[in-house]
């Protein structure tokens, strides 16, 4: 991955928004720059620039909405994490090998097709996502990052904190799939 090395240091609330902003922004101002027709139709057999946004608007907001329910909600409803966290490397390279292993997105994380009209659209809801959730994290202590649990579809019961690494190395991995596909 291009940015893994740098993104190490990863750790405390800060620095995780500090990360969510950077992976994040990078994706939608690589998208922008890119032409519409890209936006509207893929290579064969992979997804459209447009379709990777929406994707990624798709995941980001299940995690807003999970961290703006009030903290015994999301314990009834995903528990407690009492494991020894996971850091940013782990988390990176567990997510890769479940991808190895021919984990996929499913259901509602499979996006239409995305007209290039809906570009301005899409990129202002992402914007806005990431918006959402950096600001999310602003009323949360990094012991509860660390103590209230989340599911995330293909990895398990993880911790908001690791969901939240999980985010940025999914923006990473959107993004380096896009320049292999697209070109940088």
């Amino acid at each position: 991955m291009q940015f893994g090395s740098a993104r190490t240091t990863i750790n405390d609330k800060h620095s995780i928004q500090q990360g969510l902003r950077e992976g994040m922004g990078a994706v939608a101002d690589w998208v922008e720059a890119q032409p519409d027709a890209a936006f509207e139709q893929g290579p064969e057999g992979r997804w459209s620039t447009g379709q990777h946004l929406e994707h990624l608007v798709r995941s980001v907001q299940p995690i807003i909405m999970g961290m703006a329910m009030p903290r015994i909600l999301l314990r009834m409803v995903f528990g407690t994490v009492s494991r020894s966290g996971m850091d940013y490397t782990t988390v990176m390279e567990a997510y890769e090998a479940v991808l190895d292993k021919g984990g996929k997105a499913g259901g509602r994380y499979i996006p239409p097709a995305i007209p290039a009209a809906r570009k301005p659209q899409v990129l202002a809801r992402h914007r806005r996502a990431c918006e959402d959730l950096v600001a999310r994290i602003d009323h949360w202590s990094d012991a509860d990052l660390d103590r209230h649990g989340a599911k995330h579809p293909l990895m398990g019961q993880l911790s908001l904190r690791e969901v939240l690494f999980f985010t940025i190395h999914h923006h990473d991995h959107h993004l380096e799939t896009l320049r292999r596909d697209y070109g940088d």
